[in-house]
Protein backbone atom coordinates (compact mmCIF):
# COMPACT_ATOMS: atom_id res chain seq x y z
CA UNK A 1 0.00 0.00 0.00
CA UNK A 2 2.97 2.29 0.52
CA UNK A 3 3.85 1.67 -3.13
CA UNK A 4 0.24 2.09 -4.26
CA UNK A 5 -1.69 4.49 -1.95
CA UNK A 6 -4.77 4.16 -4.17
CA UNK A 7 -5.28 0.65 -2.78
CA UNK A 8 -6.03 2.22 0.66
CA UNK A 9 -9.70 2.88 1.41
CA UNK A 10 -10.75 5.30 4.16
CA UNK A 11 -13.69 4.87 6.45
CA UNK A 12 -15.00 5.80 9.83
CA UNK A 13 -12.55 3.54 11.63
CA UNK A 14 -9.49 4.79 9.80
CA UNK A 15 -7.87 3.52 6.60
CA UNK A 16 -7.16 -0.03 5.60
CA UNK A 17 -5.16 -1.60 2.77
CA UNK A 18 -7.04 -4.07 0.57
CA UNK A 19 -4.08 -6.43 0.28
CA UNK A 20 -3.34 -6.21 4.01
CA UNK A 21 -6.91 -7.13 4.93
CA UNK A 22 -6.94 -10.08 2.54
CA UNK A 23 -3.60 -11.28 3.92
CA UNK A 24 -4.81 -11.04 7.52
CA UNK A 25 -7.91 -13.01 6.60
CA UNK A 26 -5.84 -15.79 5.11
CA UNK A 27 -3.63 -15.91 8.18
CA UNK A 28 -6.65 -15.70 10.47
CA UNK A 29 -8.36 -18.51 8.61
CA UNK A 30 -5.35 -20.66 9.32
CA UNK A 31 -5.35 -19.46 12.94
CA UNK A 32 -9.01 -20.45 13.01
CA UNK A 33 -8.00 -24.01 12.27
CA UNK A 34 -9.91 -26.39 14.50
CA UNK A 35 -9.31 -26.14 18.20
CA UNK A 36 -8.86 -28.90 20.66
CA UNK A 37 -11.47 -29.06 23.39
CA UNK A 38 -10.62 -29.73 26.99
CA UNK A 39 -12.43 -33.04 26.92
CA UNK A 40 -10.06 -35.99 26.53
CA UNK A 41 -10.22 -39.62 27.43
CA UNK A 42 -7.72 -42.41 27.80
CA UNK A 43 -7.73 -43.99 24.29
CA UNK A 44 -6.62 -47.32 25.82
CA UNK A 45 -9.86 -47.76 27.74
CA UNK A 46 -11.93 -50.65 26.58
CA UNK A 47 -15.26 -48.96 27.28
CA UNK A 48 -15.19 -45.58 25.45
CA UNK A 49 -17.98 -43.18 26.37
CA UNK A 50 -19.68 -40.87 23.80
CA UNK A 51 -17.56 -37.89 24.89
CA UNK A 52 -14.39 -39.80 24.09
CA UNK A 53 -15.76 -40.94 20.75
CA UNK A 54 -16.73 -37.35 19.98
CA UNK A 55 -13.24 -36.16 20.81
CA UNK A 56 -11.74 -38.84 18.57
CA UNK A 57 -14.01 -37.80 15.70
CA UNK A 58 -12.97 -34.19 16.23
CA UNK A 59 -9.30 -35.15 16.12
CA UNK A 60 -9.87 -37.03 12.87
CA UNK A 61 -11.53 -33.89 11.52
CA UNK A 62 -8.52 -31.84 12.56
CA UNK A 63 -6.20 -34.17 10.67
CA UNK A 64 -8.35 -33.89 7.50
CA UNK A 65 -8.45 -30.11 7.90
CA UNK A 66 -4.65 -29.96 8.03
CA UNK A 67 -4.57 -31.99 4.80
CA UNK A 68 -7.09 -29.54 3.29
CA UNK A 69 -9.61 -32.34 2.91
CA UNK A 70 -12.37 -30.03 4.09
CA UNK A 71 -15.34 -32.20 3.11
CA UNK A 72 -13.94 -35.12 5.09
CA UNK A 73 -13.23 -32.74 7.96
CA UNK A 74 -16.88 -31.62 7.95
CA UNK A 75 -17.98 -35.25 8.04
CA UNK A 76 -15.87 -36.03 11.11
CA UNK A 77 -16.90 -32.84 12.91
CA UNK A 78 -20.52 -33.72 12.24
CA UNK A 79 -19.94 -37.12 13.87
CA UNK A 80 -18.48 -35.36 16.89
CA UNK A 81 -21.50 -33.06 17.10
CA UNK A 82 -23.89 -36.01 16.89
CA UNK A 83 -22.10 -37.59 19.84
CA UNK A 84 -21.77 -34.41 21.90
CA UNK A 85 -24.14 -31.70 20.57
CA UNK A 86 -23.50 -29.25 23.42
CA UNK A 87 -19.79 -28.71 22.69
CA UNK A 88 -19.28 -25.21 21.05
CA UNK A 89 -15.81 -25.97 19.70
CA UNK A 90 -17.13 -28.74 17.45
CA UNK A 91 -19.50 -26.31 15.74
CA UNK A 92 -16.67 -23.77 15.50
CA UNK A 93 -14.40 -26.32 13.85
CA UNK A 94 -17.08 -27.38 11.40
CA UNK A 95 -17.74 -23.73 10.59
CA UNK A 96 -14.03 -23.26 9.81
CA UNK A 97 -14.09 -26.20 7.37
CA UNK A 98 -17.30 -24.96 5.75
CA UNK A 99 -15.75 -21.53 5.28
CA UNK A 100 -12.93 -23.13 3.34
CA UNK A 101 -15.58 -24.80 1.15
CA UNK A 102 -17.23 -21.37 0.68
CA UNK A 103 -20.40 -22.70 2.24
CA UNK A 104 -20.94 -19.40 4.01
CA UNK A 105 -24.59 -19.78 4.98
CA UNK A 106 -24.07 -23.15 6.65
CA UNK A 107 -20.88 -21.92 8.33
CA UNK A 108 -22.87 -18.99 9.71
CA UNK A 109 -25.44 -21.29 11.30
CA UNK A 110 -22.69 -23.28 13.03
CA UNK A 111 -21.04 -20.06 14.23
CA UNK A 112 -24.28 -18.73 15.67
CA UNK A 113 -24.81 -22.07 17.42
CA UNK A 114 -21.49 -21.72 19.25
CA UNK A 115 -22.54 -18.44 20.90
CA UNK A 116 -25.96 -19.85 21.66
CA UNK A 117 -24.27 -22.62 23.60
CA UNK A 118 -21.68 -20.30 25.16
CA UNK A 119 -22.44 -16.52 25.14
CA UNK A 120 -18.81 -15.82 26.11
CA UNK A 121 -17.31 -17.74 23.17
CA UNK A 122 -15.18 -15.06 21.44
CA UNK A 123 -14.31 -17.04 18.35
CA UNK A 124 -17.98 -17.80 17.77
CA UNK A 125 -18.83 -14.08 17.46
CA UNK A 126 -15.76 -13.47 15.31
CA UNK A 127 -16.57 -16.32 12.99
CA UNK A 128 -20.23 -15.30 12.73
CA UNK A 129 -19.10 -11.76 11.92
CA UNK A 130 -16.74 -13.12 9.28
CA UNK A 131 -19.54 -15.18 7.71
CA UNK A 132 -21.86 -12.19 7.57
CA UNK A 133 -19.05 -10.12 6.02
CA UNK A 134 -18.37 -12.75 3.36
CA UNK A 135 -22.09 -12.74 2.59
CA UNK A 136 -22.07 -8.93 2.32
CA UNK A 137 -24.49 -8.50 5.25
CA UNK A 138 -22.65 -5.59 6.78
CA UNK A 139 -25.00 -4.58 9.59
CA UNK A 140 -25.23 -8.15 10.87
CA UNK A 141 -21.46 -8.52 10.59
CA UNK A 142 -20.89 -5.37 12.60
CA UNK A 143 -23.37 -6.50 15.27
CA UNK A 144 -21.55 -9.81 15.82
CA UNK A 145 -18.12 -8.19 15.90
CA UNK A 146 -19.28 -5.58 18.37
CA UNK A 147 -20.31 -8.44 20.67
CA UNK A 148 -16.82 -9.88 20.34
CA UNK A 149 -15.09 -6.58 21.11
CA UNK A 150 -15.89 -6.38 24.88
CA UNK A 151 -14.75 -9.97 25.36
CA UNK A 152 -11.23 -9.03 24.21
CA UNK A 153 -10.96 -5.30 23.38
CA UNK A 154 -7.45 -5.54 21.87
CA UNK A 155 -8.13 -8.54 19.64
CA UNK A 156 -6.65 -7.83 16.21
CA UNK A 157 -8.97 -10.15 14.25
CA UNK A 158 -12.05 -8.36 15.58
CA UNK A 159 -10.66 -4.91 14.79
CA UNK A 160 -9.48 -5.88 11.30
CA UNK A 161 -12.86 -7.33 10.39
CA UNK A 162 -14.64 -4.22 11.66
CA UNK A 163 -12.40 -2.17 9.36
CA UNK A 164 -13.24 -4.52 6.50
CA UNK A 165 -16.96 -3.98 7.14
CA UNK A 166 -16.41 -0.23 6.83
CA UNK A 167 -14.27 -0.75 3.75
CA UNK A 168 -16.98 -2.69 1.90
CA UNK A 169 -19.56 0.00 2.73
CA UNK A 170 -17.23 2.69 1.37
CA UNK A 171 -16.56 0.73 -1.84
CA UNK A 172 -20.27 0.16 -2.44
CA UNK A 173 -20.95 3.87 -2.04
CA UNK A 174 -18.10 4.67 -4.42
CA UNK A 175 -19.51 2.29 -7.03
CA UNK A 176 -22.96 3.89 -6.81
CA UNK A 177 -21.49 7.37 -7.09
CA UNK A 178 -19.36 6.51 -10.12
CA UNK A 179 -22.30 4.80 -11.79
CA UNK A 180 -24.49 7.87 -11.27
CA UNK A 181 -21.70 9.97 -12.79
CA UNK A 182 -21.72 7.71 -15.87
CA UNK A 183 -18.27 6.33 -15.09
CA UNK A 184 -19.00 2.59 -15.25
CA UNK A 185 -15.37 1.47 -15.41
CA UNK A 186 -14.50 3.24 -12.17
CA UNK A 187 -17.68 1.87 -10.65
CA UNK A 188 -16.65 -1.60 -11.78
CA UNK A 189 -13.27 -1.26 -10.09
CA UNK A 190 -14.87 -0.28 -6.78
CA UNK A 191 -17.54 -2.98 -6.80
CA UNK A 192 -14.97 -5.63 -7.74
CA UNK A 193 -12.89 -4.72 -4.67
CA UNK A 194 -16.01 -4.99 -2.53
CA UNK A 195 -16.80 -8.39 -4.06
CA UNK A 196 -13.25 -9.59 -3.38
CA UNK A 197 -13.91 -9.01 0.33
CA UNK A 198 -17.52 -10.27 0.26
CA UNK A 199 -17.50 -12.96 -2.46
CA UNK A 200 -20.70 -14.58 -1.18
CA UNK A 201 -22.78 -11.42 -1.45
CA UNK A 202 -25.66 -11.75 -3.90
CA UNK A 203 -26.39 -8.05 -3.50
CA UNK A 204 -22.85 -7.00 -4.48
CA UNK A 205 -22.75 -9.62 -7.23
CA UNK A 206 -25.94 -8.27 -8.78
CA UNK A 207 -24.62 -4.71 -8.50
CA UNK A 208 -21.51 -5.80 -10.40
CA UNK A 209 -23.77 -7.40 -13.02
CA UNK A 210 -25.67 -4.12 -13.47
CA UNK A 211 -22.41 -2.17 -13.78
CA UNK A 212 -21.12 -4.62 -16.42
CA UNK A 213 -24.28 -3.97 -18.44
CA UNK A 214 -23.80 -0.21 -18.04
CA UNK A 215 -20.22 -0.65 -19.30
CA UNK A 216 -21.61 -2.68 -22.26
CA UNK A 217 -19.50 -5.67 -21.30
CA UNK A 218 -22.28 -8.07 -22.26
CA UNK A 219 -20.21 -11.27 -22.49
CA UNK A 220 -18.89 -10.72 -18.97
CA UNK A 221 -22.36 -9.86 -17.73
CA UNK A 222 -23.77 -13.12 -19.10
CA UNK A 223 -20.99 -15.10 -17.40
CA UNK A 224 -21.40 -13.22 -14.12
CA UNK A 225 -25.15 -13.86 -14.10
CA UNK A 226 -24.58 -17.56 -14.86
CA UNK A 227 -22.32 -17.84 -11.80
CA UNK A 228 -24.91 -16.15 -9.59
CA UNK A 229 -27.94 -18.07 -10.86
CA UNK A 230 -26.52 -21.45 -9.83
CA UNK A 231 -27.42 -20.90 -6.18
CA UNK A 232 -30.24 -18.41 -6.73
CA UNK A 233 -32.38 -19.93 -9.46
CA UNK A 234 -35.62 -18.63 -7.97
CA UNK A 235 -34.51 -15.07 -7.32
CA UNK A 236 -36.77 -13.00 -9.61
CA UNK A 237 -34.51 -9.94 -9.46
CA UNK A 238 -31.55 -12.00 -10.64
CA UNK A 239 -33.68 -13.70 -13.30
CA UNK A 240 -34.54 -10.27 -14.65
CA UNK A 241 -30.93 -9.06 -14.78
CA UNK A 242 -29.69 -12.31 -16.34
CA UNK A 243 -32.49 -12.10 -18.90
CA UNK A 244 -31.48 -8.55 -19.71
CA UNK A 245 -27.81 -9.56 -20.09
CA UNK A 246 -28.80 -12.33 -22.50
CA UNK A 247 -31.09 -9.97 -24.42
CA UNK A 248 -28.42 -7.30 -24.83
CA UNK A 249 -25.90 -9.96 -25.84
CA UNK A 250 -28.15 -11.13 -28.67
CA UNK A 251 -29.63 -14.29 -27.16
CA UNK A 252 -33.31 -13.39 -27.44
CA UNK A 253 -34.67 -16.92 -26.96
CA UNK A 254 -32.90 -17.49 -23.63
CA UNK A 255 -33.81 -13.98 -22.48
CA UNK A 256 -37.49 -14.75 -23.05
CA UNK A 257 -37.21 -17.93 -20.95
CA UNK A 258 -35.70 -16.04 -18.02
CA UNK A 259 -38.36 -13.32 -18.11
CA UNK A 260 -41.09 -15.95 -18.29
CA UNK A 261 -39.61 -17.82 -15.33
CA UNK A 262 -39.46 -14.59 -13.31
CA UNK A 263 -43.12 -13.93 -14.09
CA UNK A 264 -44.06 -17.50 -13.16
CA UNK A 265 -42.49 -16.96 -9.75
CA UNK A 266 -43.86 -13.43 -9.40
CA UNK A 267 -46.74 -12.48 -11.76
CA UNK A 268 -46.41 -8.85 -10.57
CA UNK A 269 -42.80 -8.50 -11.77
CA UNK A 270 -43.35 -5.44 -13.97
CA UNK A 271 -39.69 -5.10 -15.04
CA UNK A 272 -39.63 -8.60 -16.52
CA UNK A 273 -43.09 -8.12 -18.07
CA UNK A 274 -42.08 -4.84 -19.76
CA UNK A 275 -38.83 -6.15 -21.19
CA UNK A 276 -40.44 -9.42 -22.28
CA UNK A 277 -43.01 -7.43 -24.26
CA UNK A 278 -40.25 -5.39 -25.90
CA UNK A 279 -38.24 -8.49 -26.83
CA UNK A 280 -41.24 -10.15 -28.44
CA UNK A 281 -42.21 -6.98 -30.32
CA UNK A 282 -38.68 -6.56 -31.63
CA UNK A 283 -38.44 -10.17 -32.76
CA UNK A 284 -41.84 -9.97 -34.47
CA UNK A 285 -41.04 -6.85 -36.51
CA UNK A 286 -37.54 -8.10 -37.41
CA UNK A 287 -38.95 -11.43 -38.61
CA UNK A 288 -41.58 -9.63 -40.67
CA UNK A 289 -38.78 -7.63 -42.30
CA UNK A 290 -36.86 -10.82 -43.04
CA UNK A 291 -39.90 -12.42 -44.67
CA UNK A 292 -40.52 -9.32 -46.80
CA UNK A 293 -36.90 -9.29 -47.94
CA UNK A 294 -36.98 -13.00 -48.83
CA UNK A 295 -40.10 -12.45 -50.94
CA UNK A 296 -38.52 -9.53 -52.83
CA UNK A 297 -40.58 -6.83 -51.11
CA UNK A 298 -37.50 -4.70 -50.55
CA UNK A 299 -39.18 -1.40 -49.72
CA UNK A 300 -41.47 -3.11 -47.20
CA UNK A 301 -38.46 -4.86 -45.68
CA UNK A 302 -36.59 -1.55 -45.49
CA UNK A 303 -39.54 0.09 -43.71
CA UNK A 304 -39.95 -2.80 -41.24
CA UNK A 305 -36.27 -2.78 -40.32
CA UNK A 306 -36.54 0.97 -39.77
CA UNK A 307 -39.54 0.40 -37.51
CA UNK A 308 -37.65 -2.27 -35.54
CA UNK A 309 -34.68 0.06 -35.01
CA UNK A 310 -36.94 2.48 -33.14
CA UNK A 311 -38.12 -0.11 -30.60
CA UNK A 312 -34.99 -0.28 -28.43
CA UNK A 313 -32.12 2.08 -29.29
CA UNK A 314 -30.06 0.64 -26.40
CA UNK A 315 -29.82 -2.90 -27.77
CA UNK A 316 -26.54 -2.63 -29.66
CA UNK A 317 -26.39 -6.29 -30.66
CA UNK A 318 -29.88 -6.40 -32.16
CA UNK A 319 -29.58 -2.99 -33.78
CA UNK A 320 -26.31 -3.99 -35.45
CA UNK A 321 -28.20 -6.86 -37.08
CA UNK A 322 -31.08 -4.58 -38.08
CA UNK A 323 -28.75 -2.01 -39.66
CA UNK A 324 -26.99 -4.76 -41.61
CA UNK A 325 -30.34 -6.16 -42.78
CA UNK A 326 -31.58 -2.73 -43.79
CA UNK A 327 -28.36 -2.20 -45.73
CA UNK A 328 -29.20 -5.30 -47.78
CA UNK A 329 -32.68 -3.94 -48.53
CA UNK A 330 -31.27 -0.50 -49.40
CA UNK A 331 -28.75 -2.09 -51.75
CA UNK A 332 -31.55 -3.92 -53.54
CA UNK A 333 -33.39 -0.61 -53.88
CA UNK A 334 -30.33 1.00 -55.44
CA UNK A 335 -29.65 3.17 -52.39
CA UNK A 336 -25.95 2.39 -52.27
CA UNK A 337 -24.87 5.34 -50.18
CA UNK A 338 -27.58 4.65 -47.59
CA UNK A 339 -26.63 0.98 -47.57
CA UNK A 340 -22.99 1.91 -46.95
CA UNK A 341 -23.98 4.17 -44.05
CA UNK A 342 -26.08 1.41 -42.47
CA UNK A 343 -23.13 -0.97 -42.66
CA UNK A 344 -20.97 1.64 -40.96
CA UNK A 345 -23.53 1.90 -38.13
CA UNK A 346 -23.70 -1.87 -37.76
CA UNK A 347 -19.91 -2.10 -37.43
CA UNK A 348 -19.85 0.82 -35.01
CA UNK A 349 -22.25 -1.12 -32.75
CA UNK A 350 -20.44 -4.45 -33.20
CA UNK A 351 -16.85 -4.23 -34.39
CA UNK A 352 -16.64 -8.03 -34.70
CA UNK A 353 -19.64 -8.30 -37.04
CA UNK A 354 -18.15 -10.20 -39.98
CA UNK A 355 -21.34 -10.12 -42.05
CA UNK A 356 -21.45 -6.32 -41.89
CA UNK A 357 -17.84 -6.05 -43.12
CA UNK A 358 -18.62 -8.42 -45.97
CA UNK A 359 -21.74 -6.50 -46.98
CA UNK A 360 -19.91 -3.19 -46.74
CA UNK A 361 -17.13 -4.49 -48.98
CA UNK A 362 -19.68 -5.58 -51.59
CA UNK A 363 -21.26 -2.13 -51.55
CA UNK A 364 -17.84 -0.48 -51.76
CA UNK A 365 -17.11 -2.52 -54.86
CA UNK A 366 -20.34 -1.26 -56.44
CA UNK A 367 -19.35 2.29 -55.54
CA UNK A 368 -15.85 1.70 -56.97
CA UNK A 369 -14.27 2.36 -53.58
CA UNK A 370 -11.74 -0.36 -54.18
CA UNK A 371 -9.19 0.45 -51.50
CA UNK A 372 -11.92 0.30 -48.87
CA UNK A 373 -13.28 -2.92 -50.34
CA UNK A 374 -9.85 -4.56 -50.25
CA UNK A 375 -9.47 -3.57 -46.61
CA UNK A 376 -12.86 -5.00 -45.63
CA UNK A 377 -12.49 -8.24 -47.60
CA UNK A 378 -9.05 -8.69 -46.06
CA UNK A 379 -10.50 -8.19 -42.56
CA UNK A 380 -13.17 -10.81 -43.20
CA UNK A 381 -10.51 -13.24 -44.49
CA UNK A 382 -8.58 -12.82 -41.23
CA UNK A 383 -11.62 -12.91 -38.94
CA UNK A 384 -13.31 -15.90 -40.57
CA UNK A 385 -10.97 -17.58 -43.07
CA UNK A 386 -13.60 -20.21 -43.90
CA UNK A 387 -16.06 -17.65 -45.32
CA UNK A 388 -17.11 -19.10 -48.71
CA UNK A 389 -15.42 -17.37 -51.65
CA UNK A 390 -13.64 -14.76 -49.54
CA UNK A 391 -10.21 -15.28 -51.10
CA UNK A 392 -11.61 -15.00 -54.63
CA UNK A 393 -13.47 -11.82 -53.73
CA UNK A 394 -10.33 -10.37 -52.19
CA UNK A 395 -8.38 -11.12 -55.39
CA UNK A 396 -11.11 -9.48 -57.47
CA UNK A 397 -11.05 -6.38 -55.28
CA UNK A 398 -7.27 -6.15 -55.56
CA UNK A 399 -7.54 -6.46 -59.34
CA UNK A 400 -10.14 -3.70 -59.51
CA UNK A 401 -7.95 -1.55 -57.30
CA UNK A 402 -5.02 -2.08 -59.65
CA UNK A 403 -7.19 -1.28 -62.66
CA UNK A 404 -8.56 1.84 -60.99
CA UNK A 405 -5.06 3.31 -60.83
CA UNK A 406 -4.83 3.27 -64.66
CA UNK A 407 -6.67 5.58 -67.03
CA UNK A 408 -10.32 4.61 -66.97
CA UNK A 409 -11.21 4.49 -70.65
CA UNK A 410 -14.86 3.86 -69.87
CA UNK A 411 -15.07 7.03 -67.80
CA UNK A 412 -13.20 8.99 -70.45
CA UNK A 413 -15.82 8.04 -73.06
CA UNK A 414 -18.59 8.29 -70.47
CA UNK A 415 -19.90 4.78 -71.12
CA UNK A 416 -20.57 1.78 -68.92
CA UNK A 417 -18.26 -1.20 -68.76
CA UNK A 418 -20.86 -3.22 -70.63
CA UNK A 419 -21.21 -0.72 -73.50
CA UNK A 420 -21.68 -2.19 -76.98
CA UNK A 421 -19.48 -1.37 -79.99
CA UNK A 422 -22.11 1.04 -81.34
CA UNK A 423 -22.36 2.79 -77.99
CA UNK A 424 -18.59 3.18 -77.89
CA UNK A 425 -18.55 4.67 -81.42
CA UNK A 426 -21.31 7.13 -80.60
CA UNK A 427 -19.56 8.11 -77.38
CA UNK A 428 -16.32 8.69 -79.27
CA UNK A 429 -18.02 10.99 -81.80
CA UNK A 430 -19.60 13.01 -79.02
CA UNK A 431 -16.46 13.33 -76.86
CA UNK A 432 -14.07 13.94 -79.78
CA UNK A 433 -16.17 16.82 -81.04
CA UNK A 434 -16.47 18.24 -77.54
CA UNK A 435 -12.74 18.22 -76.87
CA UNK A 436 -11.22 18.80 -80.35
CA UNK A 437 -8.34 21.29 -79.93
CA UNK A 438 -9.69 23.52 -82.74
CA UNK A 439 -12.82 24.02 -80.68
CA UNK A 440 -11.02 24.74 -77.39
CA UNK A 441 -8.39 27.40 -78.10
CA UNK A 442 -9.70 30.48 -76.37
CA UNK A 443 -6.79 30.47 -73.92
CA UNK A 444 -3.66 28.48 -73.25
CA UNK A 445 -5.05 26.64 -70.21
CA UNK A 446 -8.10 25.49 -72.14
CA UNK A 447 -5.98 24.41 -75.08
CA UNK A 448 -3.66 22.28 -72.88
CA UNK A 449 -6.61 20.55 -71.27
CA UNK A 450 -8.28 19.93 -74.64
CA UNK A 451 -5.09 18.46 -76.10
CA UNK A 452 -4.85 16.01 -73.20
CA UNK A 453 -8.51 15.06 -73.33
CA UNK A 454 -8.48 14.64 -77.11
CA UNK A 455 -5.49 12.32 -76.85
CA UNK A 456 -7.09 10.27 -74.02
CA UNK A 457 -10.35 9.97 -75.98
CA UNK A 458 -8.42 8.62 -78.96
CA UNK A 459 -6.57 6.11 -76.76
CA UNK A 460 -9.81 5.02 -75.13
CA UNK A 461 -11.47 4.39 -78.48
CA UNK A 462 -8.43 2.60 -79.88
CA UNK A 463 -8.52 0.12 -77.00
CA UNK A 464 -12.26 -0.32 -76.45
CA UNK A 465 -13.06 -0.69 -80.14
CA UNK A 466 -10.58 -3.56 -80.45
CA UNK A 467 -12.03 -6.72 -78.88
CA UNK A 468 -8.67 -8.28 -78.05
CA UNK A 469 -7.30 -5.10 -76.48
CA UNK A 470 -10.54 -4.49 -74.63
CA UNK A 471 -10.49 -7.99 -73.15
CA UNK A 472 -6.91 -7.56 -72.02
CA UNK A 473 -7.71 -4.12 -70.61
CA UNK A 474 -10.73 -5.50 -68.69
CA UNK A 475 -8.61 -8.33 -67.29
CA UNK A 476 -6.28 -5.82 -65.64
CA UNK A 477 -3.33 -5.87 -68.02
CA UNK A 478 -1.21 -2.76 -67.66
CA UNK A 479 -1.75 -0.14 -70.35
CA UNK A 480 1.85 -0.46 -71.49
CA UNK A 481 1.30 -4.15 -72.24
CA UNK A 482 -1.93 -3.92 -74.23
CA UNK A 483 -0.05 -3.97 -77.56
CA UNK A 484 2.69 -6.31 -76.37
CA UNK A 485 5.95 -4.53 -75.60
CA UNK A 486 5.42 -1.38 -77.65
CA UNK A 487 2.39 -0.15 -75.72
CA UNK A 488 -0.03 2.15 -77.49
CA UNK A 489 1.78 5.44 -77.08
CA UNK A 490 2.07 5.70 -80.87
CA UNK A 491 -1.68 6.23 -81.39
CA UNK A 492 -2.39 9.44 -83.32
CA UNK A 493 -5.75 10.81 -82.10
CA UNK A 494 -6.00 12.95 -85.25
CA UNK A 495 -5.92 9.86 -87.46
CA UNK A 496 -8.78 8.33 -85.50
CA UNK A 497 -10.72 11.56 -85.76
CA UNK A 498 -10.21 11.65 -89.53
CA UNK A 499 -11.47 8.08 -89.78
CA UNK A 500 -14.77 9.29 -88.40
CA UNK A 501 -15.11 12.76 -89.89
CA UNK A 502 -12.65 13.01 -92.80
CA UNK A 503 -10.45 16.06 -93.47
CA UNK A 504 -7.83 17.44 -91.14
CA UNK A 505 -9.57 19.64 -88.60
CA UNK A 506 -12.85 21.14 -87.56
CA UNK A 507 -12.82 23.46 -90.59
CA UNK A 508 -12.66 20.52 -92.99
CA UNK A 509 -15.93 19.23 -91.60
CA UNK A 510 -18.01 21.82 -93.39
CA UNK A 511 -19.84 22.80 -90.23
CA UNK A 512 -19.81 19.18 -89.07
CA UNK A 513 -21.64 18.19 -92.21
CA UNK A 514 -18.98 15.62 -92.76
CA UNK A 515 -19.89 13.71 -89.55
CA UNK A 516 -20.59 10.05 -90.18
CA UNK A 517 -24.19 9.09 -89.70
Amino acid sequence: CQRNPQRRVHGGLGSVCVEAVRGLWLLDTMKDAPEKSDDSQDEEMVDVDPAAEAEAAKNRGNEEYKKRSYRDAVRHYSQAIDLKPQEPSYYANRAAAKLMLKDYDSALQDSLKTTELDPTYLKGYQRAGRCYLLLGKLEEAKAQLMKALPLEPTNKTTKDDLKAVTQVAVLKDQADRYLNQNEPMRALSSIQQALDISPGSLDIGMKRLQILLAAKKYDQAVQASADLIQDNAQNTELLFWRGKALYLNGNQAMAVKHFQEALRLDPDDNKSRTLLKKVKQLETVKNQGNEAFKSGQNQEAYDLYTQALAIDPDNASMNATLYCNRAAAAQKLGKKEEALEDCNKAIELNEDYTKAYLRRATIEMALEQYEEAVRDFDKVAKMEPDTPGINQRLREANLELKKSKRKDYYKILEVSKTASDDEIKKAYRKMALKWHPDKNNENEEQKVLADKMFKDIGEAYAVLSDKQKRDRYDSGVDLEDLDGHRGHGGIDPTEIFQMFFGGGGMGGMGGMGGMMG
